[in-house]
Formats: structure tokens, C-alpha cells, sequence
């Protein structure tokens, strides 16, 4: 009953302009936006429902039942250790590293539900080979296997869309994009 109270009381969760609009929350889904100029990973960013985040993580830190916006930047440390172990970037060299700036979270809203916003800044190894790029990504899959996350490649004002789910948790991104249609892509 505390945890439905709880969920209940993120539909309450105040933001700078007042309360957030909460809806049904159907399917477990996140956004992903992956920035890249030429052929360098320059921003990923997550949006992810606050209600699929708490349960990863228990983020009332007062247990009262209630989630306040302090309770979430508290939780930043824990959040971010999350996602930088639940989402891998990587080309032919090696991993990327994933850096938070001081103002990589942020609440947002995701179908019109309160969610959370994390900009990462990739650094990655130098590769001759730039059809590699590749993304990896394990949030919540063993707490909702019907989870989906909408992942979006934006390169030099191109975009392309890629759905990751339970049985398709990662993607090689340049492979992909390397084609005669993008023909601005240099791949090797």
C-alpha cells in the first residue's frame, strides 16, 4: 500500500511551474537522443519516467511517501551511477567514457508524465574505423521485459530511429547509418 501511495504522490511531484499533468503509465519506455558531429559522439541524452526510475532505485529519502524535487537531486549520485553502468557506448577502439556535467539531470516530462532528463558527454577512444560505433543499453529489462526505449542518432541534421528492447538491447549505429542515403557519413 506505501509503494502505491507513493507512485501515487509522483503525479504530485512540484517542478519549477507547479504540478506535472499524470497520466495512465501504460508501457515502461525511455527517449534516448544521441548527438553526433561528423563522425563524434558530441551529447546522449536519456529522458526516462520517474515512475519506471523508482524502481531501480529508491528514491523517497525520507520514506513519507511522497517524492519532492530535493529527493531527486539527493538521489543524483545513485542516479547517474545507474545509468553510467546501464548504457555502454563504444566504437572499434573501445569504450567511450561518459561524463555527467554538473548539470546533467534535470526533470522534464515524458508522455506528459513526470520523468527525468540526463545529458552525458561521450569521450571515445580515437578509431580509424568509424563504422563501429555501437550502443549497448540494460535499463530496466529485468524489471519489465516489455520495456522499450526509443533511441534517436541525429548526425549532421540527419536523423535516424532505432528501437531497443528485451531481445534487441544494443545496436551498431555507423554500420547502420553508413549508407548510400547518408552519403555525408564517412565510414571506413
Amino acid at each position: 500500500m506505501a509503494k502505491l501511495s507513493f507512485l501515487f504522490t509522483i503525479g504530485l511531484l512540484v517542478l519549477w511551474a507547479g504540478p506535472l499533468p499524470v497520466h495512465g503509465h501504460s508501457q515502461s519506455s525511455s527517449r534516448l537522443q544521441l548527438d553526433i558531429v561528423e563522425t563524434e559522439p558530441r551529447t546522449l541524452t536519456l529522458r526516462m519516467s520517474l515512475l519506471d526510475l523508482v524502481h531501480l532505485i529508491d528514491l523517497d529519502g525520507n520514506a513519507d511517501g511522497k517524492l519532492t524535487r530535493g529527493e531527486v537531486t539527493a538521489a543524483e549520485p545513485e542516479i547517474l551511477k545507474l545509468l553510467l553502468n546501464g548504457i555502454v557506448l563504444g566504437n572499434s577502439r573501445g569504450h567511450c567514457v561518459l561524463q555527467a556535467r554538473e548539470d546533467a539531470v534535470s526533470l522534464t516530462t515524458l508522455e506528459e508524465a513526470p520523468a527525468l532528463r540526463v545529458v552525458l558527454h561521450p569521450s571515445c577512444p580515437e578509431a580509424t574505423d568509424t563504422s563501429s560505433l555501437h550502443l549497448g543499453y540494460e535499463l530496466l529489462f529485468q524489471e519489465d521485459p516489455t520495456h522499450r526505449a526509443l533511441l534517436t542518432v541525429s548526425i549532421n541534421e540527419r536523423k535516424a530511429k532505432f528501437l531497443l528492447t528485451s531481445d534487441q538491447r544494443a545496436v551498431t549505429l555507423m554500420a547502420t547509418l553508413c549508407t548510400p542515403a547518408l552519403p555525408e557519413i564517412r565510414c571506413s
